[in-house]
């Protein structure tokens, strides 16, 4: 059944709290429903189909004056009262939003990023889809783009995206062990453990990390960034790259790069989100 094709007959009532309210109130109260129902005669309020407003004063009881009752009844054909489309709406949203309701915390800022995404790729494929207004696809564009910044600078785990932070592991593969250590500091001989026989290692010994680079190609990575490369150099060099040890390195640049990066890629999203987001409304 289309419930948009039922006529709904509607009463919707208010107590009103009458600690308060002397037979006075009353009386004008009744005088302002009665200025309201003209008003509906006279054919003021064309957007719904109201009967009128009346006002029921329930008998005493008590000592106590009750409450005076403000009821409001109408009756609409119009394609689904809000009261009900608004409900229909919040239970399709709470089935929408369950996944990330689920995984939605309030300690991770990446939370923070999901929920924007989330909203921005469902406003997206709405305009796509209805396409009612001219330029709608210059926003689609704009709202494309800000999606997948979001996934080169804040990408999970889980995802075949490989975050601007992090791109630059990809030219290199680098072998790290453990070692035990004797009380000296010395490194006991021995082939060094792996991640996995480090956490089950139940010896007293003190540990000492040691990477071996087995394989790199930063200078493949150099070429494809040769301004950002030039921008890390200068950034090295600078008083700000002051606390970066060994900057000679080339793991060293390409971390620099993959950095400036990410935080070009940041200026980039927000600067789009602070001129565009306000024209993305249907």
């Amino acid at each position: 059944m289309n419930p948009g094709s039922i006529k709904w007959n509607i009463t919707i009532t208010a107590t009103i709290d009458g600690s308060d309210i002397s037979p006075k109130d009353i009386r004008e109260l009744r005088k302002d429903v009665k200025e309201f129902n003209k008003e509906v005669k006279a054919g003021k309020y064309t957007d719904m189909e109201t009967k009128g407003m009346i006002v029921v004063t329930p008998k005493k009881t008590d000592e106590t004056e009750p409450p005076p009752v403000l009821s409001l009844d109408f009756s609409t054909t119009t394609k689904s009262p809000y009261v009900l489309d608004s409900a229909f709406r919040g239970m399709a949203n709470q089935m929408k939003f369950l996944n990330p309701v689920i995984d939605d915390r309030d300690w991770d800022y990446s939370c923070i990023i999901d929920f924007l995404k989330f909203k921005i790729q469902n406003t997206c494929k709405y305009i796509e889809k209805k396409q009612r207004y001219l330029n709608w696809e210059r926003d689609v564009k704009w709202m494309r783009l800000s999606i997948k910044l979001m996934d080169k600078l804040w990408s999970n785990e889980y995802s075949d995206i490989t975050p601007y932070e992090s791109e630059y592991s990809k030219y290199h593969k680098t072998e790290i062990k453990w070692f035990p250590v004797t009380k000296k500091g010395k490194v006991k001989p021995g082939p060094g453990m792996t991640f996995d026989e480090m956490l089950n290692n139940d010896s007293k010994d003190s540990l000492q990390m040691e990477s071996t680079e087995l394989w790199e190609k930063f200078d493949e990575y150099f070429s494809k960034n040769k301004l950002m490369h030039k921008k890390a150099l200068a950034f090295l060099a600078s008083e700000k790259g002051k606390g970066w040890q060994n900057p000679g390195s080339k793991v060293v640049q390409a971390m620099v790069i993959s950095q400036l990066k990410h935080a070009k890629a940041k200026r980039l999203l927000f600067s789009i989100l602070a001129e565009k987001i306000e024209q993305w409304w249907d």
